[in-house]
């Protein structure tokens, strides 16, 4: 894993950007932004594709 190949201390995984940072009860790296990120795009996806749908149901009827 990147961390243990460059020996970055749990201290410095914390301190490291992007909101990543370590659970270390269990040891597993969690990026929240990420995920928080990933379902925001997906609602913004939905309501885009709803919009376009509009569009072309719209043009569909002229």
């Amino acid at each position: 894993m990147y961390f243990e190949k460059f020996n970055i201390t749990n201290r410095e995984k914390v301190l490291m950007g992007n909101n990543t940072w370590e659970d270390s009860e269990n040891g597993r790296l969690a990026n929240v932004r990420n995920d928080q990120s990933i379902s925001e795009i997906r609602q913004q996806q939905k309501m885009i594709d709803k919009i376009i749908e509009n569009y072309l149901e719209r043009i569909k009827s002229m």
